[in-house]
């Protein structure tokens, strides 16, 4: 499995920039054709950096990974021969990141104060009777709430992405 996963870890930045190229490629407007100019090369920089910087630096560096893998996205299409520019700062996206971070670690507080209500100061194991409605209720937020920052992420990461994005002199 471990040579598998090697494997596939090293052909991941060429699976990825070659759809790219072909969904580029292939789309055009006012039959100007899109392109994209990125090579495999700068794709494993960029993404192998971005897989491991967050690991070493136990997530802290995510939102600049994220950044660094969607500026290399975006920079490198051309519509015609103009090429598109980004002004997105990663300290935008680190902003972004800072709302989902909180609720997380709330709902993870939240738990831990409802499973530490329902164990009580009994050392016996608990009936299920004896469960807190705060831990029923936290427990029944968890996935909703991880729905909802999922959402959030996705739907502000789009708008940042969009609305720092321009053509030229457009």
């Amino acid at each position: 499995y471990g040579l598998m996963a090697g494997l596939l870890l090293l052909a991941t930045p060429f699976l990825l920039v070659q759809p790219i190229k072909f969904n580029a490629r292939n789309s055009e407007l006012r039959n100007i054709r899109f392109s994209f100019a990125g090579t495999t090369g700068e794709a494993y920089g960029v993404f192998l950096l971005a897989w491991v910087l967050p690991i070493v630096t136990c997530g802290l560096a995510y939102p600049y990974a994220i950044w660094r893998a969607t500026q290399f996205i975006t920079t490198r299409h051309l519509y015609g021969d103009e090429r598109f520019d980004w002004s997105a700062k990663a300290s935008q996206y680190y902003k972004l990141f800072l709302a989902p971070l909180l609720a997380q670690l709330g709902l993870v507080v939240l738990i831990v104060v409802a499973a530490i209500a329902s164990k009580g100061d009994s050392s016996e194991p608990t009936k299920p009777s004896d469960v807190s409605p705060l831990l029923i209720l936290a427990m029944l937020l968890i996935y909703p709430a991880l729905f909802a920052i999922a959402a959030y992420i996705k739907a502000h990461t789009t708008n940042l992405v969009y609305n720092q994005l321009s053509l030229g002199a457009h």
